[in-house]
């Protein structure tokens, strides 16, 4: 399930608006007005997703009567119409003049885009799948970027602050369980990178992770976080710390999407 759709009824009646809420904003679905305005007899109709707020206010006179489904998914995905796309020409506009200015990103480098809605995720997630059910902006951000022919893909952040109180982070490929079995004595971040073939990053204006010996930590790469990394896809894995006993802790992880943008030079190319 990721959306409802509320259907009302053609019968008179005052109040009943329903009151959409998502990330500091609102939007107020008066079908009671909307009813009354028609000549015809006609059915008023909302949708919304599922992590949208919401709330229905009170019928002040009459009879509100609707029907609400709840939508889901097909394992096939239909082509939106042109009218009921996602507006993306500002995005489009906005990230296409980024790319021609040589300044931005001479070397290249990767851009972090945090997840506006919310997905449900554990570590048995597969990113081909959530691929396909990225919902409103999220999925203006992937269309635009592969209208510009950019590499863009989802990926699993873990996040994990360790004895030294050193913030470590990997980008990982897919979401994967933390290994029970391994003793993991400092930092299960690195261990993570190292069998996964991630990649540990760190945000662009910051330093690269370093060991307690102050040493940078492998293969690490920056990202530029155009939005903030959110908690809409948030999981977490569980495993066994060793040090003087066996200690029960967590990994904490979230799913974004990663755009890798080329250095100027085979940019002004294309």
């Amino acid at each position: 399930m990721f959306a409802s759709l509320v259907v009302v009824f053609p019968t008179r009646h005052e109040g009943g608006s329903v009151m959409l809420h998502h990330d500091g904003e609102e939007w107020t679905f008066d079908s009671a007005t909307m009813l009354l305005q028609q000549d015809l007899p006609s059915m008023a109709y909302v949708a919304f997703y599922s992590d949208v707020d919401h709330e229905v206010t009170t019928v002040n006179s009459g009879y509100r009567v609707t029907l609400t489904y709840n939508l889901y998914l097909d394992k096939v995905q239909p082509t939106l119409p042109p009218s009921i796309s996602p507006i993306d020409s500002g995005f489009h506009a906005a990230l296409s003049n980024a790319l021609q200015d040589p300044t931005f990103l001479p070397k290249g480098g990767l851009l972090g885009f945090g997840l506006s809605f919310q997905y449900p995720v554990d570590p048995s997630t597969s990113m081909a799948n959530l691929d396909s059910e990225l919902k409103g902006s999220d999925a203006v951000i992937k269309r635009v970027c592969d209208r510009l022919g950019l590499d863009i893909s989802l990926k699993a952040i873990y996040q994990e602050k360790n004895d030294y109180l050193r913030e470590y982070a990997a980008m990982l490929d897919e979401i994967v369980e933390v290994p029970y079995k391994e003793e993991v004595e400092d930092n299960v971040i690195t261990l993570l990178q190292q069998d996964n073939r991630g990649k540990l990053i760190y945000d662009t204006g910051t330093k690269a992770p370093t060991d307690y010996r102050g040493r940078q930590i492998g293969d690490s790469v920056n990202v530029m976080w155009v939005t903030p990394l959110t908690k809409n896809a948030h999981f977490q894995s569980p495993y066994v710390r060793y040090g003087n006993q066996a200690t029960l802790s967590y990994v904490y992880g979230d799913v974004c999407l990663i755009v890798k943008v080329k250095e100027w030079d085979k940019r002004k190319e294309v």
